[in-house]
């Protein structure tokens, strides 16, 4: 077993390099990589000739950079001590000066924009991140580490108001890790959901678990800014999450109404720590999922080093009053002592004294407090400390601990410990309040909110109030409800009567503002639900967080307004216009009128197709022997399957989905049309052939479709030699888009391992008779009014160098160039990336278009990039062809540098995608440019950029599905540049029409390629017209 936390993260990285320890979004990071950087970082430290187990602070804008950060760190020998950049200056400082920090590792936006008064940090060495991370690794000592390390530090509330430091041991969270590793039986197949900030303790759970284990770290990209109920539950199973550490607020989002018994697929434990759990919530929970999840409520305490009990929640469970804390994990010893300090009786309430050889070291530089919770054992001297929680508890009969509450004035707000007199401190420094009382009463079971009270000397607004404590406190101590009062009401011993305080409903002016309309009606209800309030109580221009709303709640109220409107109410514009009247204002007429809605078409023998599928259709139609849109998709087959069995599996998709039970056909007036059939016949063919012909039989299998039958998708197995099996799936493009085959990947393996499918009310017929509404008509007209304006005057043919005359007639002739970036190169990008806040998608296709520049001469060019087109709800999960182009136009100017031009990119991506659903062809159509070969009418280069974090398809741990990367070299455009991010690396590859290209002149486009991404990242104020491309003057 290992003895410090380096020794098991260094097993990890030797044994799983391969492996991907960090998926986010588009980015993945391998063990290898994340070694790799770890080990930079604790080198270009070590280079500053810091002296080990100093504190190194670190503040973020990226998740994945706090882990890089934290791994180097811990490398380093060095102690690790967040900073959430969101904390007001002042709060910084107070950290920084507690802990005498000198050396602070920050990300260069932090550094440009958080830090701007330098002055406040004068003593301070600051460390750029994405400096740091490209340090030479050779340079790195090799430090001896032991337990009883130091490593790391972090802060909790405290009364005085400043922060309370607790200094971590090294050995103390090894010995946590180590336990849930084992006792939840983790291996390298988990991967685990990261939803804590990493500002918070229980980050390091989320981090090392995994990190551990061998699996995978999984960040939801929008976890900072704001993630949907059906859009988690989408990731969540997506993604494959197996593990889940959340505090309960935040399990609202994953238990949300709207849930399905086949949501959560891979999910085998959830585990819930930090406040109280309402047995009531959990109802749904076990209706829908029974005991195939296990629910797990912890308890522990940030100097005991996270958890400390751990009780397995059963369905009975949810006739209790609560839900019992557990007991005590190994090498922990629970006492309730009475006020004489005497252990209580089972029943009897005591205060609960944790004791375990595995503590952290305590409270750094605060002497009072450290011997006020620190103590002896009260019954035996040879045993570890204990500490004292001021925590209220009792032992119930069957030897579970049952938490009661706080004897002081401590609470826990959606997992984070709050001390209510430090806020009521921070509110008596502002000059104009006169007396303060700060309550946290529970609105809801187990939700409890912030209101505070002040009596104000002279006239002060409870948002002047709420814009000082901004400026003081960190967000989740500022209070949801601030109440001005002239007086508060006082008992007769002279106490403050708290029963007698008003409720933040009542200072709400009742039917001042009555819903206008009928979606205001809606979100008043929505508000009224969540924040227990009557809706009558609630006008439409008061502010959501004066009558105590919070943050999980705001997502929530977004979620459910998605679901019952079908408009997305942006979260930032939320949070500057929190009134019901301000959301109901975004929306479009018809969507207020309630006329929006996507509901199933009546049953006819034909039905419309969407401007993407009749551009398919007539492009198939004019070229029959094409497979330009055949969609492949090939896999290793690792196990044992049959080919009927397969076979079986394939039917139940296609009984369920009506697009692979559809044809298409050309009615007598020329217009096309779609049939859904009741039944299809289909089965598996299945081949051997000798090793060497595999690939001369893939090829075989690769025939046009007929489209007039269904079904329009075809699957073969073929075994090679002995031991090799493959299984080609050929499906149409007519009925699919990449979105559509991961539904496909979840579905099969939820039909494989018995889980029951949520029976389907809508399929993509509905939604193409939908789109062809007035009132979505109505919409597009607006989106067409954005791309008319684009092209206002039409930009001129991109003149690329090429090897052969253009053919009359296209043939869609391809072949394939690959090159690629190594992990580092990777990384500097993703970093670069990240630091202007663009995904990397965005700063690839902008190298791209600079390399169309110069190329081409000119500064106008027009590139297709590909539109996923579900803005609408009810399609996240159709199985359908969404996806269209966007003809995306980017002009620049010589003396523009990378980085303007890279954030004009920016926006002009943000702008198309707000308007993706207006067709290109209606584009073309209104601008008097019908299709015509050998060329597209507005751009004959594309761009396409995709992380291809799930190689596998696991439906067993005996049996999974092994993908191949695409390899079909049919040509739609001159040149298409494709990216894939594969284990840390960028693998890319040039699909161009050899009949005008030849291999050569692509190779020296890809070496041009690479050129400017080098450039680029060496200055990025480098003006476009000072990037060169090298021997380009040579070129013919």
């Amino acid at each position: 077993m290992s003895s410090s936390l380096q020794h098991s993260l260094e097993h990890s990285f030797t044994a799983y390099a391969r492996h991907t320890a960090i998926l986010a979004g588009s980015t993945a990071v391998s063990y290898e990589q994340l070694s790799r950087t770890a080990a930079n970082i604790a080198a270009g430290l070590a280079q500053q000739e810091i002296p080990a187990l100093t504190f190194i602070g670190v503040t973020a804008t990226s998740r994945i950079d706090y882990i890089y950060a934290f791994t180097g760190i811990l490398k380093g020998r060095y102690v690790y001590v967040p900073i959430d950049p969101r904390l007001p200056v002042l709060r910084v400082q107070q950290m920084v000066s507690k802990l005498k920090i000198r050396h602070l590792v920050a990300d260069r936006t932090a550094l440009d924009t958080i830090y701007q008064d330098r002055a406040a940090f004068r003593e301070i060495c600051f460390h750029e991140l994405d400096t740091l991370k490209i340090s030479a690794a050779s340079a790195m000592p090799n430090p001896v580490f032991s337990e009883d390390d130091p490593a790391y530090v972090y802060f909790t509330s405290g009364s005085t108001g400043e922060a309370k430091a607790v200094l971590g041991r090294n050995g103390s969270l090894l010995h946590f890790i180590q336990w849930e590793l084992q006792n939840f039986h983790i291996d390298h197949t988990v991967r685990v959901s990261q939803f804590v900030h990493p500002g918070f303790d229980a980050w390091m759970r989320d981090i090392l678990v995994p990190l551990f284990a061998g699996g995978t770290i999984c960040i939801h990209p929008s976890i900072d800014s704001g993630v949907y109920e059906q859009e988690l539950t989408a990731w969540l199973n997506d993604t494959g999450i197996g593990l889940i550490h959340c505090v309960p607020s935040f399990f609202r989002l994953v238990n949300h109404s709207r849930l399905q018994s086949s949501d959560y697929p891979a999910l085998r434990y959830v585990l819930l720590s930090g406040e109280h759990m309402a047995p009531q919530y959990l109802e749904n929970w076990y209706r829908l999922f029974g005991n195939r999840i296990q629910l797990v409520n912890l308890y522990g305490t940030t100097e005991t080093t996270l958890i400390r009990t751990w009780y397995p929640i059963q369905p009975e469970d949810v006739q209790r009053s609560r839900i019992p804390a557990g007991k005590p994990i190994a090498d922990t010893e629970i006492l309730l002592l009475d006020a004489q300090g005497q252990a209580c009786e089972a029943g009897a309430t005591g205060e609960i004294y944790i004791s375990t050889p595995y503590m952290t070291y305590g409270y750094y530089s605060d002497e009072q407090q450290q011997q006020e919770r620190f103590l002896p054992h009260p019954f035996d001297a040879g045993k570890p400390w204990a500490y004292r929680t001021g925590d209220l508890g009792r032992w119930l009969p069957d030897g579970n601990l049952d938490i009661l509450g706080r004897k002081d004035k401590q609470v826990k707000i959606r997992g984070i410990r709050v001390n209510l007199q430090e806020i009521e401190n921070a509110m008596l420094r502002h000059p104009d309040v006169k007396e303060v009382v700060v309550m946290a009463p529970e609105m809801a079971p187990g939700e409890q909110s912030l209101q505070a009270y002040y009596v104000p000397g002279r006239e002060l607004l409870p948002e002047s109030l709420r814009t000082f404590l901004q400026s003081v406190l960190p967000p989740y101590l500022v209070p949801g409800s601030l109440m001005s009062l002239s007086h508060f009401p006082l008992l007769p011993n002279g106490k403050i009567n708290l029963n007698a305080l008003p409720a933040p409903e009542s200072t709400t002016p009742e039917g001042s503002e009555a819903p206008g309309n009928h979606v205001e009606e809606v979100l008043r209800k929505i508000w009224a639900e969540l924040l227990h309030l009557s809706p009558e109580k609630i006008s439409t221009d008061i502010n959501f967080f004066q009558l105590g709303g919070n943050s999980i709640q705001v997502l929530q109220f977004l979620s459910r307004a998605l679901e019952m409107t079908g408009y997305r109410i942006p979260l930032e514009k939320f949070l500057r216009m929190p009134t019901i009247r301000a959301c109901a204002g975004m929306m479009a007429p018809e969507i207020l009128n309630g006329e929006d809605t996507l509901r199933p078409a009546p049953a006819k023998s034909g039905y419309v197709l969407t401007e993407n599928q009749e551009h398919i259709f007539f492009d198939c139609y004019k070229h029959p022997s094409s497979t330009a849109y055949n969609m492949i998709s090939i896999v290793d087959i690792v196990g044992e399957i049959s080919g009927e069995e397969i076979t079986t599996l394939l039917q139940k998709l296609i009984a369920r989905h009506e697009m692979f039970r559809t044809s298409f056909h050309i009615a007598d007036n020329g217009s096309a049309y779609q049939v859904v059939h009741p039944e299809v016949t289909f089965a598996v063919v299945e081949e051997q052939v000798e090793d060497d012909k595999l690939q001369q039989a893939i090829r075989a299998c690769i025939k046009p479709f007929e489209l007039d039958k269904a079904p329009l998708i075809r699957a073969f197995m073929i075994r090679a030699g002995r031991d090799k099996s493959v299984l080609l799936l050929d499906i149409h493009h007519l009925l699919t888009d990449a979105v559509s085959m991961r539904i496909m990947e979840r579905e099969l393996k939820q039909i494989y391992r018995g889980v029951p499918l949520t029976p389907l009310t809508l399929h993509y017929k509905d939604y193409a008779e939908w789109l062809h509404q007035p009132v979505q008509q109505q919409l597009l007209q607006e989106q067409q009014r954005y791309w008319l304006h684009q092209y206002q005057a039409l930009p001129a043919p991109l003149a690329l160098p090429m090897d052969e005359e253009r053919p009359a007639a296209k043939s869609y002739e391809g072949a394939i160039y690959r090159f690629e970036c190594d992990a580092v190169f990777a990384e500097k990008l993703n970093s670069f990336a990240r630091t202007q806040q663009v995904t990397l998608f965005t700063l690839l296709l902008t190298c791209y278009y600079i390399l169309l520049q110069k190329l081409g001469a000119t500064s106008d060019i027009v590139v297709g990039i590909p539109a996923a087109r579900r803005s609408h709800p009810a399609t996240g999960s159709m199985m359908g062809l969404f996806v269209g182009e966007l003809a995306l136009r980017v002009s620049s100017s010589p003396d523009q540098d990378f980085r303007t031009f890279l954030h004009v990119v920016h926006t002009t991506l943000i702008d198309a995608y707000k308007h993706q659903d207006f067709q290109y062809r209606q584009l073309l159509q209104q601008l008097d440019l019908p299709p015509a070969a050998p060329r597209n009418p507005l751009f004959d280069v594309w761009f396409a950029f995709q992380q291809v974090d799930q190689s596998e398809v696991v439906l067993s741990e005996q049996l999974k599905f092994v993908k191949h990367i695409n390899n079909n070299t049919v040509a739609l455009f001159d040149l298409l540049l494709r990216g894939y991010e594969i284990d840390g690396q960028i693998e890319f590859r040039f699909e161009y029409y050899r009949k005008i290209f030849r291999e050569e002149r692509i190779a020296l486009f890809a070496g041009y390629y690479l050129d400017i991404l080098e450039q680029v990242l060496a200055n990025d104020r480098v003006s476009l017209h000072q990037i060169r491309l090298q021997g380009q003057e040579n070129m013919v």
